[in-house]
């Protein structure tokens, strides 16, 4: 399976590290990283504006979202989508860095290792506009989920005052998910 799918040992290194981080943080210092992390996370909203902004151009350009089809521009938008998942582990890194284990919950590492699996799935077996749909939309949630952390980086003492909202807008990712799954089952 590992060959046919690069991301699994990238998937089993993240698993291996954060069962270790524990280990990790008792011999070491926390360290302060606000410089990367400012870097880190401007870069990964600006990555996540062009994959929805190139989702958006194919989808609109195929005339559907529902279509099973890839194109070369397609495929190449899911394989910018898949490196992004890669470097959006690095929050997990700078977690367990920070010595920020309360924030690395089942849920963001069941997130950002499933995400990693899933795009490398499609980017390599299934670039077709009806998965291009949901990772648009992830794309778009995620250049604001990253403004949010690359602006709380730059002055941590004053983040933003919109933090609700950004959970709000994840939810709300999920509910926009399940009509459009809905709506493609009634289609087929």
């Amino acid at each position: 399976m590992t060959a046919g799918l690069p991301s699994m040992w990238i998937f089993i290194l993240y698993l291996l590290m954060i069962f270790f981080s524990g280990k990790w943080q008792k011999i070491t210092s926390p360290l302060n990283l606000n410089g990367f992390l400012v870097v880190h996370n401007l870069g990964c909203c600006i990555t996540s504006f062009v994959t929805f902004a190139a989702f958006c151009i194919v989808l609109y350009n195929h005339g559907s979202i529902y279509g099973k089809t890839g194109d070369p521009t397609l495929v190449g938008v899911f394989k910018l989508y898949w490196i992004t998942k890669i470097i959006e582990l690095l929050d997990t890194v700078f977690m367990v860095l920070r010595h920020r284990s309360r924030q690395i919950s089942f849920l963001h590492v069941y997130h950002h290792a499933s995400m990693l699996l899933l795009s490398d799935m499609s980017y390599r077996f299934y670039p077709w506009q009806s998965i291009a749909t949901f990772l648009c939309i992830n794309s778009l949630v995620h250049v604001v989920l990253y403004l949010y952390y690359g602006l709380t980086a730059m002055d941590p003492n004053n983040p933003p005052r919109w933090k609700k909202e950004v959970t709000q807008i994840q939810i709300l990712q999920f509910f926009i998910g399940l009509i459009v799954a809905d709506t493609y089952q009634g289609l087929t």
